[in-house]
């Protein structure tokens, strides 16, 4: 569909580049809608409003389908699956909690799903329920503490907008967005933070009272405020307290 777009912009610029004009009357259909209910649809507000532009002596359709013609559709919902962690350095990964290891069991579920077919009115309908996008992590050197896998559910007529749950269980309880089945017509979304069902998996490891356990803590230096190796802490101040009392 996109790609009929790309050739009839592509084209319009080639005829028309320097000024020139060709020797006939060309016409360059777009249009908006076109997968949504009839009442909708781009085309035809132009055949009521400027219908005479669609007169001509042939037409190029820039359609893929061939004209297939699609009997119905299924319903659409996307859901976000959301895990939380805990962050912590990689060097010491056991202080933290993986929130993207955490999403683990339910790209399991998923993958082990097994769509239904339904047939509705002589037509066979296909469900499918897929993990479309996974949003996770920070830095190269950080446990993620928050992972969010966003889930597209498409579901036959069979089912209704508002509970469009697949029949294998409770997987979740509200969705982002959704938009019904035939006849096709996009829902309202929700707001932003609104319909979203988070997993939580929170594991705290134990509280790290030494950084090494073969030396002590050390005196960070100012530079770069990391604790590097170098002098402990009780014996920069011990040295401290020297100075002092030399130069009181």
């Amino acid at each position: 569909m996109k790609g009929g777009v790309a050739v009839q912009l592509a084209l319009a610029a080639t005829m028309f580049d320097g000024g020139a004009e060709p020797g006939k009357d060309v016409t360059f259909v777009f249009y908006d809608h076109e997968e949504v209910e009839a009442v909708k649809s781009g085309l035809g507000r132009l055949v009521r409003n400027h219908g005479h532009l669609l007169e001509g002596d042939f037409a190029i359709l820039l359609e893929p389908t061939d004209g297939t013609v699609e009997g119905g559709c299924n319903g659409t919902s996307r859901f976000e699956a959301t895990t939380v962690g805990e962050a912590a350095h990689s060097a010491r990964a056991w202080i933290g909690s993986n929130a993207i290891h955490a999403a683990a069991p339910i790209l399991s579920r998923l993958a082990s799903y097994e769509p239904r077919t339904v047939n509705v009115d002589g037509l066979d309908y296909r469900e499918s329920l897929n993990a479309v996008k996974i949003n996770g992590g920070t830095a190269g050197n950080v446990i993620p503490d928050r992972c969010v896998v966003e889930i597209n559910y498409r579901f036959a007529p069979d089912k209704t907008r508002t509970r469009p749950k697949p029949t294998s269980g409770n997987f979740w309880t509200a969705s982002t967005s959704s938009a019904p089945t035939l006849p096709p017509g996009r829902g309202r979304p929700q707001p932003p933070g609104c319909g979203v069902l988070r997993c939580r998996r929170r594991c705290r490891a134990q509280t790290q009272v030494r950084l090494d356990r073969r030396r002590a803590l050390q005196r960070a230096r100012r530079s770069r405020g990391q604790l590097r190796t170098g002098r402990s802490a009780s014996c920069a101040q011990r040295q401290r307290t020297r100075r002092r009392r030399r130069h009181p």
